[in-house]
């Protein structure tokens, strides 16, 4: 469990004065010349991307929730709700950071009784979806060594269901050949802000491997636009695969960003496919699993023609229903 007592960071109290976005965390950590080397998480409102508390330490979402009252102080929307949580790199000096708002904050004891497993709670608590996400109607792609999917694109499509599947099997990818896995780590592109590490770290439960390994394991790079995406697969992910010696790439609804509107249809089509081809010949030249996940639905489905069509392997997940093997191109 965590200590009662936290010390606030003097990163927090003296050099930033207003409320972060979460994606400005980068550079202000560069401009400070830190040295990124530790993992921290860092805990933060999707509705107006705030960074609410920036810890090393995996911390329980109903102690945050109870700092804040229930309500982001920036657009004051219900935390139940709008909490989110993303491992990010940290200067190592980091201790511990909490909105200006609460500043003063030295304790984020709470009078939340503690769970045994309250520490890996999902963050969406009220919906339970990690209970009723990903369990045995899975079996067809859990079950089966994943080796067999080796050199292969595969897509998973549906809703929320499809994503947590793939963080399951971010957890399998590190599990030995002998239970199915590929003893590898795993290079994760968020293109759709979706990583949730409790919901990998009670995955981990699951599989009775330590939840820190599994995080560590998991090489977690984020997009915000098309373009970076864009980048990030075709410039930075080949390379990954060697650095890391991995044997899974996974790519978070990666059909999100290229629905933006204020990109020019015809550009977007021409760049999804390239990339969609891409990943497919990527697959195959590093003997590896690429697998890209569809959550946010396009204009008309054209994105996911291209998909489906590039895609080695395809299937439908939707919650509390049996995978739907779509496509599944033999050699």
């Amino acid at each position: 469990m965590i200590g009662s007592n936290l010390i606030v960071d003097s990163l927090s109290e003296s050099r930033v004065k207003a409320p972060l976005k979460v994606h400005a965390l980068t550079s202000i950590f560069q401009g400070l010349n830190a040295e990124l080397q530790s993992s921290g998480y860092c805990y933060y409102c999707e509705i107006c991307e705030e960074l609410l508390v920036l810890s090393k330490i995996l911390l329980e979402p109903e102690r945050i929730r109870w700092i804040f009252r229930g309500r982001c102080p920036g657009c004051h929307w219900s935390l139940g709700s709008s909490l989110r949580c993303t491992r990010i790199k940290v200067p190592s000096q980091t201790i511990f950071q909490v909105h200006p708002t609460f500043r003063g904050l030295v304790s984020i004891d709470s009078p939340v009784k503690s769970r045994e497993n309250s520490i890996t709670s999902y963050l969406f608590e009220e919906d339970a979806s990690f209970e009723r996400g990903s369990q045995p109607f899975c079996n067809d792609l859990i079950d089966e060594a994943l080796e067999n999917l080796l050199g292969r694109f595969v897509v998973l499509h549906g809703d929320r269901a499809a994503h947590d599947l793939s963080e399951q099997i971010c957890v399998k990818a590190q599990m030995s050949g002998s239970n199915g896995g590929l003893n590898s780590k795993v290079i994760f592109i968020d293109g759709g802000n979706l990583f949730d590490p409790y919901l990998i770290s009670r995955y981990a439960d699951r599989y009775q491997i330590r939840r820190e390994t599994v995080l560590d394991g998991t090489q977690i790079d984020r997009a915000f636009t098309c373009y970076q995406l864009t980048s990030l697969i075709t410039k930075t992910l080949p390379d990954a695969f060697e650095h890391y010696r991995a044997k899974l790439a996974v790519i978070a609804d990666i059909t999100r960003l290229y629905t933006d509107p204020d990109i020019e249809e015809r550009e977007s089509f021409n760049v999804f496919n390239q990339v969609s081809a891409f990943l497919a010949k990527l697959a195959e030249k590093k003997a590896s699993i690429v697998l890209a996940t569809c959550v946010t639905a396009s204009k008309n489905g054209w994105l996911e023609s291209i998909l489906f069509s590039r895609a080695h392997t395809v299937f439908q997940i939707r919650q509390g229903s049996k995978p739907t093997l779509e496509k599944h191109n033999s050699g």
